[in-house]
């Protein structure tokens, strides 16, 4: 889900020849599933504290590169809390995209064996 949102926010970008209002972002199907996936999976819940992870520390994509599953979940749980809080005045989601930190974690998850537990 987070590689269809990173695909289409470029494409729809490209196809505006700007970045997107906030209210197109919004709208995006991508953006929606996104949303509707990250709370689906368990990464939003109601066990892990608001300051879990700062999503606004310097080089967070650096960071989430070399963080364990429970900070990746940590990350996205706040990223979702304060998008959720943002009230569509602003969108962390699509900071987090501008910095890269969604496609860490979108890579990470895809295709980092050790976060995951042996069977």
């Amino acid at each position: 889900m987070i590689q269809e949102l990173i695909d289409e926010d470029r494409i729809e970008t490209e196809l505006a020849g700007n970045l997107l209002e906030l209210g197109e972002f919004f709208i995006l199907p991508a953006y929606q599933r996104f949303i509707a996936g990250a709370y689906a999976c368990g990464f939003v819940c109601n066990d892990l504290a608001p300051s879990a992870f700062d999503i606004h520390q310097p080089r967070v994509a650096q960071t989430l590169s070399s963080v364990g599953f429970a900070d990746i979940r940590a990350f996205t749980h706040v990223l979702l809390r304060a998008e959720r809080w943002a009230d569509g005045m602003t969108s962390p989601v699509r900071d987090a995209l501008a910095s890269g930190a969604l496609a860490v974690v979108g890579r990470r998850i895809a295709d980092d064996c050790d976060l995951y537990a042996p069977f």
